[in-house]
This record gives C-alpha cells, sequence and structure tokens, in this order.
C-alpha cells in the first residue's frame, strides 16, 4: 500500500475498504473472467506494488537527506549557549 493512515479513524476505514474491496474484486473478476479482466488487474497489482516502492524509496531519500541538517534543536541548543555565556551566574 502507498500509504497507511496515521489516525485510529483512517486505520479502521483503510481495513474496512481493504475487507470490502479484496471480494468484490474476487466476485467482479470471476463474473467477468477473461484474458483483459486478469491482464487489467494484474497491471492493478503491479501499479499499486511499483507506487509502494517508489514512495518508500522517495520517503528514504529525504530522511538521508535531513541527516546531519540545521534544525530547530540545533537553534534552541544555540540560543541555550549564548544565554549561558550571557548570564553564568544563572
Amino acid at each position: 500500500m502507498a500509504y497507511w493512515p496515521k489516525t485510529l479513524r483512517g486505520t479502521i476505514f483503510a481495513l474496512f475498504a481493504i475487507v470490502l474491496g479484496i471480494p468484490l474484486a474476487v466476485i467482479v473478476a470471476i463474473a467477468l473472467s477473461g484474458p483483459l479482466v486478469w491482464a487489467g488487474l494484474a497491471l492493478a497489482a503491479l501499479i499499486s506494488v511499483a507506487l509502494y516502492i517508489w514512495r518508500r524509496t522517495i520517503n528514504d531519500a529525504r530522511e538521508r537527506a535531513w541527516v546531519g541538517e540545521f534544525s530547530f534543536g540545533d537553534v534552541i541548543a544555540s540560543r541555550r549557549d549564548r544565554e549561558t555565556l550571557d548570564h553564568p551566574a544563572r
């Protein structure tokens, strides 16, 4: 799956959609069985897997790009250091 929700409501909705979607896809495939239907389902599955891999690759690259970068935590640490130098008796 290319996206998994972070909230409980979203997770329940996604699971509900999966539980209803898989049997519906199987029923439609059986009812319309033919090579075109099966090729379409295979293509949809391959596209889903490709999107999942693509999204994971982008997220991993973004995480690697942030390692060692200047962050808000660095700003807080530098301000605390500056305050300590300005007011050493505290």
